[in-house]
């Protein structure tokens, strides 16, 4: 994958994170909003010095509706790469984040709200999270794209 200027040190093979330990966060991050950079923000006072690693699932794994996802894996990618508080980015080629859980080893596991009671894979993610000793952690509210592309739809007419 190719991005320009001072990202490309951000951007990793999932073979490049192994054992990186600290934060992971992963979803699909197709439009990023306020939501979103409260969970990094969160995620980054976990352990401020230590490395946050975001995935984000590949493109043919996503399964959000008609149209979705907007923006390609390597806009997504490019665009997480710009985020100063994130150190890492990496594209998942699978519909969850069970490859790159075993893979960074994290001490956190974040994700938002929505998912703290979920059941499959959500559910699957969490146990194997715990089981490889990191800690779960939700965003304190509900902040949902879906919901966000929806307003925006209406909006557009």
């Amino acid at each position: 994958m190719r991005c320009g200027g001072n990202i490309v040190h951000k951007l990793r093979r999932i073979d490049q994170v192994k054992n990186f330990g600290g934060i992971l966060v992963h979803g699909c991050f197709d439009v990023v909003h306020y939501g979103h950079m409260r969970m990094f923000r969160t995620a980054r006072q976990l352990m401020p010095h230590a490395p946050l690693t975001v995935s984000i699932t590949a493109d043919e794994f996503i399964m959000k509706g008609k149209g979705r996802p907007i923006f390609d894996q390597y806009f997504r990618a490019e665009f997480l790469c710009g985020i100063e508080f994130i150190d890492y980015v990496v594209v998942v080629d699978a519909p969850d984040a069970l490859p790159v859980i075993r893979m960074v080893q994290p001490r956190y596991y974040v994700k938002g709200k929505e998912y703290e009671f979920a059941a499959g894979i959500a559910y699957e993610e969490k146990q194997l999270a715990e089981q490889l000793g990191a800690t779960m952690v939700y965003t304190e509210r509900w902040f949902s794209t879906t919901d966000v592309v929806r307003k925006l739809n209406e909006v557009a007419g």
